[in-house]
């Protein structure tokens, strides 16, 4: 297996501690005032990067009129600051601050032609986070934007390469010397829309079994979606949303 490189700097973040209450896996709904009377359905994942070091978010909805998007949370420590870097499918990419006071994390940017809050108040047994999206253009009155609610998956699983909910289908009941438990070492890896992990079977395995490794592959393509009338609009406009979560 290919040797690490800097693996001391991976660990947790202490600056980014208290955005432990989003990391999970959650069922979203919500409502965008640009499409009026249409409920969207998705998911969105919080999980640490980098054993800690960062927070990536993943978000997804079924229906074609909001994106699908990625973002990476870090930490500035001598502006003691944190900031989300976010991009979504419509090649659109934006830098907003992040902030954490007592039930709440919220985000922002203050961009002269377009201003957006998104902030996310969190129950109290962290089973729910109700999302209210905001924006202003050109400085003018503060409008509703995206509203989602999230609602924790009881179902609590691990995210890989191929993003939230595509879990990797390794068979549990293989002898334990093939396990990833007991396997030693594990490579994933998402190229061209195909997952794939290569577990390399050196430690606990009897004699006279395969060795080396063993590859599982899997497709994580979904259908390019056709952008709507709605979404198309907004991509020319550069966006009037704050990101998808």
């Amino acid at each position: 297996m290919t040797t690490p490189i800097g693996p001391e700097a991976q660990r947790p973040n202490p600056a980014l501690e208290p955005l432990s209450q989003l990391v999970g896996v959650w069922r979203t709904t919500g409502t965008h005032p640009l499409v009026p009377g249409t409920t969207f359905h998705g998911r969105t994942s919080f999980e640490w990067h980098e054993d800690g070091a960062f927070v990536l978010m993943r978000s997804e909805i079924d229906e074609p009129e909001i994106p699908s998007a990625v973002a990476v949370i870090g930490s500035d420590d001598a502006a003691g600051t944190c900031t989300m870097i976010y991009f979504d499918e419509r090649d659109l990419s934006r830098r907003y601050t992040v902030e954490v006071a007592d039930g709440e994390v919220r985000w922002h940017r203050d961009e002269a032609g377009l201003a957006q809050r998104m902030v996310f108040t969190v129950t109290a047994d962290g089973t729910r986070l109700d999302a209210r999206g905001t924006m202003s253009h050109d400085g003018g009155p503060w409008e509703d934007d995206l509203q989602l609610t999230h609602e924790r998956s009881t179902r609590r699983t691990r995210l890989d390469a191929g993003g939230p909910g595509r879990r990797c289908p390794i068979d549990r009941d293989r002898p334990a010397w093939e396990r990833v438990s007991h396997a030693g070492s594990m490579a994933l890896s998402n190229e061209a829309g195909r997952c794939s992990v290569r577990v390399a079977r050196d430690r606990g395995r009897p004699s006279g079994s395969p060795s080396a490794t063993s590859k599982l592959s899997w497709s994580t393509r979904r259908p390019r979606r056709t952008p709507s009338r709605a979404r198309s609009a907004r991509g020319r406009a550069g966006g009037a949303r704050a990101p998808s979560a």
